[in-house]
């Protein structure tokens, strides 16, 4: 299967329909959709915002592996 993101309404979409099925990744997931819904609006998003967003997922990638 392809999946063809051709704007941040598609990729805002595809989230919200895969959203449920994340598990390690959900949070990331999340500030992507947020990231797509105010760069979907034209002079929503500006510099500091996507900077913000950037910094978290940087913080949740940080995290680690979890052992069992």
């Amino acid at each position: 299967m392809r999946v063809k993101i051709q704007n941040y309404s598609s990729l805002q979409r595809l989230i919200e329909l895969t959203l449920p099925y994340f598990v390690g990744k959900a949070e990331q997931a999340k500030l992507v959709l947020e990231f797509a819904n105010l760069a979907g609006q034209k002079g929503k998003l500006r510099y500091n915002e996507r900077t913000e967003l950037m910094d978290k997922n940087k913080l949740l990638n940080q995290r680690g592996h979890l052992i069992a």
